[in-house]
């Protein structure tokens, strides 16, 4: 709750002013993500121009199907292509305007609306509250002999302006719990619809591109036999080019060669007569015929609460003073205080360790409510804890001095200075004292007396505190208030006097855990917030085993079940939260930070997920073993063994050895007739081999050995496993056998008591390891009673989360809270009533 209290308090005002500022950083911030995240869009939209023009020019190069040069260079062919480029534009065009609608505008609305209305809630509140201020003082300066109707008047006007005041400053926190509420989810849905954009816009393309990859393969392959097609016509080209230059010159050799063989012919017979010139020249004939044959024979081929009044000052008092040493506010609120130089308004505060203090500066001062201070201060103190948490920046203004001091006789002053790092009990050093400013001061009542009215008689609603020291003069807002005012301090004082608080001590920080509010403890326990651990990945990450998943062995692990124990990889949380939240409860180590509590981090870090995996794959290890043996000596046909198909693995193989064709195993029985090989998958397997792997292990417990223990037997073990502390020990009870962990832990010791009147529960007891006066005949105690007894943080985690009762009872009426205590162990008494 943002607000635990509504009334008009300087804590109000600067929890107010806080939440201003931080909205007013927050606008900043989105106004930038918003600028950003236009530039984003409109270079989506640039890109998505881009594209469709190159669609267009592709559409323009390839022409019409029927045109010549789109046939010859491909078009019809490619035209697929070309439209599946086209189905990518809209995609893109769909992201850019998801982008503008799930981001920016949603950024931008929540802006306009909700952050920038604030400056004007905030005007009309600063404007009502002025108001107001002048109502009540032109109401509180009248005299008494004003006359009635005109005091009735003034009280009118006052009135009505105190509820315009109350309405504008009801208004001004719906309007900042409003902006803070919508701030928790409207940037994850923002953000996540945005990431999811791209996811669609990704996934679409692949999918679309996936569904034309067999038309690419075949295009490329078309391409590259095309392509030899093309050397190889290319190559053809170039023989037929050579043999026919070659063919060309051994004719024209055999031409040259003919020719110059008949001109030496013609030369040699015309030397002759006649007739031999004759025959010479039919011989010179045939030769030329020849050599024309010969020619043409050559021719060859060519991705933060205070508590009200009591009904008794004295019994409060007393219990302050007694063995419950409660902190109690007995009445707090505006008072006038009254000076010769000035006037101004205070909130004052009357505890139940009779301290009385006011704030300084009452317009000025914001800050949370006491009993946000409380829990801070049971936060700090609470030795039961491994780590403070961070301190609360909105309590540094609290540093109540000199609170009620009881020093005796006149040692108000000394009373004061030793009450004053006590107070509250904010137990603060000097150091630390020293570092924050003065901000609360305090009025000694040990020696302090009461009187009516003012030194001024015309005044109303006066009284005097009359001090060793000074006189206060104070001035409550009506009859009524001034009467209560003066009653409880009257009260307080005779308290004092009456040496009921006179030797009382500092409040030890072991104290302040008992701190009531007028709803009870519970209530007061619910606003002290467990410690979060801010880095919860860098802290598990060291844990032997948490650097893989825990079932596909991927590394870097950021997601982890909380029952189970183990860290996961993202795939494998999928896997996990599908099962539903009574298998398995997923949660991120880097998202969800606020679930991140010490005990719970200390409990990852104790299971780890070698041990978890020890326990959850037990079978599967002694299958490996077993499979080992087989392969080497085993020659029936009984059983069948898979190994895990993880490369260059040096840890070995994982097997499942389970029952087939009706033999049997000797380290797994399935519980189906004819059951599969399951394998431990690898990081690279798919998703459907780490659901079945999955399921085998967390639903059907396949690896899990068989176990002998009765419920009685493992409720016995588990009792004793809680209260010796040994949290690996409980969880592997939890895991292995069939307890109960609501069951009643007498009925276990009961059930296996040996029979005959000397027989007790105590002896039982003994056996179980850890006696320790826990579990009595009869006592009704559950498991967790045992673990809130033992004060281990841990353990009792361990037990909510497999299902513990938070609010179960004993026999004798306590419930696990008020166990934890009753021992004085407040960090389980926190873990549970933030489970309530």
């Amino acid at each position: 709750m943002l607000f635990a209290r509504l009334d008009d308090t300087p804590m109000l005002r600067k929890q107010l002013a806080s939440l201003e500022e931080s909205l007013e950083l927050l606008r900043d911030r989105c106004c930038q993500l918003a600028r950003s995240c236009n530039d984003f869009a409109a270079s989506l939209s640039d890109s998505f121009e881009a594209e469709s023009a190159f669609v267009h020019a592709m559409e323009g190069f390839f022409g019409a199907p029927e045109d010549a040069v789109s046939i010859a260079t491909g078009g019809p062919v490619l035209g697929q292509f070309v439209m599946t480029l086209r189905d990518l534009t809209i995609f893109k065009e769909t992201l850019k305007s998801q982008m503008e609608h799930v981001l920016h505008d949603r950024i931008t609305n929540f802006v306009e609306n909700d952050l920038n209305n604030l400056k004007e809630v905030r005007r009309r509140y600063d404007k009502a509250g002025r108001h107001y201020d002048q109502m009540r003082e032109r109401y509180l300066s009248l005299k008494k002999g004003t006359k009635a109707e005109v005091a009735a008047e003034a009280d009118e006007d006052m009135q009505t302006a105190r509820m315009q005041f109350e309405q504008a400053r009801f208004n001004l926190m719906t309007a900042l719990s409003s902006a803070e509420a919508k701030k928790k989810h409207v940037f994850l849905e923002s953000i996540g619809s945005a990431v999811h954009a791209h996811l669609r816009y990704f996934k679409q393309g692949y999918e679309l591109l996936q569904a034309v990859e067999p038309y690419i393969h075949q295009v490329l392959t078309f391409s590259h036999q095309a392509q030899e097609q093309a050397n190889q016509e290319q190559t053809e080209l170039a023989e037929r080019i050579y043999q026919f230059r070659r063919n060309q010159e051994e004719e024209s050799a055999q031409l040259e060669a003919a020719h110059t063989h008949a001109q030496a012919q013609a030369l040699a017979h015309a030397r002759g007569g006649m007739a031999r010139m004759s025959v010479g020249a039919m011989g010179g004939a045939e030769g030329a015929g020849g050599g024309g044959e010969g020619f043409g024979q050559g021719r060859g081929p060519y991705r933060p609460s205070g508590g009200a009044a009591s009904s008794s000052v004295e019994q409060m008092m007393r219990a302050g003073a007694g063995g419950q040493k409660r902190v109690q506010v007995i009445k707090q609120g505006y008072l006038v205080r009254r000076t010769a130089a000035a006037r101004s308004r205070h909130f004052f505060v009357l505890d139940s360790r009779g301290s009385l203090y006011y704030h300084k500066d009452a317009q000025n001062a914001r800050s949370d409510t006491l009993s946000s201070l409380f829990s801070l201060v049971r936060s700090r103190a609470d030795p039961t804890a491994a780590a403070p948490p961070p301190p609360n920046p909105m309590a540094q203004h609290y540093r109540p001095l000199g609170l009620g001091g009881r020093g005796g006789g006149h040692g108000g002053e000394e009373g004061g200075n030793e009450q004053s790092a006590g107070g509250m009990g904010m137990g603060m050093g000097e150091e630390e004292e020293r570092s924050h400013s003065l901000q609360y001061e305090s009025l000694n009542l040990l020696t302090a007396t009461i009187k009516m009215d003012a030194d001024e008689p015309d005044l109303r609603f006066c009284f005097r505190l009359v001090t060793p020291d000074c006189t206060h003069t104070l001035q409550a807002e009506s009859a009524a208030e001034q009467r209560d005012w003066m009653e409880k301090i009257t009260a307080v004082i005779a308290s004092l006097l009456n040496s009921h608080t006179t030797a009382q001590p500092a409040p030890a920080a072991s104290d302040l855990s008992a701190i009531e509010s007028s709803e009870g403890g519970l209530a007061s326990l619910a606003t002290a917030a467990l410690p979060i651990v801010e880095r919860p990945l860098e802290v598990l990450g060291y844990v032997s085993g948490n650097d893989r998943c825990a079932d596909c062995s991927r590394g870097h692990p950021d997601w982890a079940s909380l029952n189970l124990c183990v860290l996961l990889c993202i795939d494998c949380s999928g896997v996990h939260r599908n099962l539903g939240v009574h298998r398995s409860k997923v949660r991120s180590l880097t998202l969800d930070v606020k679930v991140w509590t010490a005990p719970l981090v200390r409990l990852m870090a104790i299971i780890g997920n070698d041990f978890a995996n020890s326990v959850w794959e037990q079978g599967l290890k002694d299958a490996e073993g077993s499979a080992l043996a087989g392969r080497e000596g085993h020659t029936g046909a009984a059983a069948a063994v898979t190994p895990c198909s993880r490369a260059d693995s040096e840890e070995g193989e994982d097997y499942i050895l389970l029952a087939k064709d009706g033999g049997s195993s000797s380290v797994l029985e399935s519980p189906t007739a004819a059951s599969a090989v399951v394998r431990k998958p690898a990081d690279t397997d798919s998703l459907a081999v780490k659901e079945q792997y999955i399921s085998c292990k967390y639903v059907n417990r396949r690896f899990l050995p068989p176990t002998t223990e009765t419920p009685s037997s493992a409720l016995q073990q588990l009792r004793a496993a809680v209260a010796s502390c040994d949290v690996r020990a409980a969880f592997r009870l939890l895991v292995t056998t069939p307890v109960d962990v609501n069951a009643d832990v007498d009925a276990a010791f009961a059930s296996t008591a040996p029979a005959g009147p000397g027989a007790t529960r105590g002896g039982a007891a003994g056996g179980g390891g850890s006696g320790g006066g826990v579990g009595l005949t009869g006592s009704g105690q559950k498991l967790l009673h045992v673990a809130c007894e033992r004060g281990d943080e841990a353990m009792v985690e361990l037990l909510l989360l497999w299902g513990a009762a938070v609010n179960a009872a004993d026999a004798a009426g306590r419930t696990p809270m008020q166990v934890a205590l009753q021992h004085g162990n407040h960090g389980c008494s926190k873990l549970l009533a933030s489970r309530v």
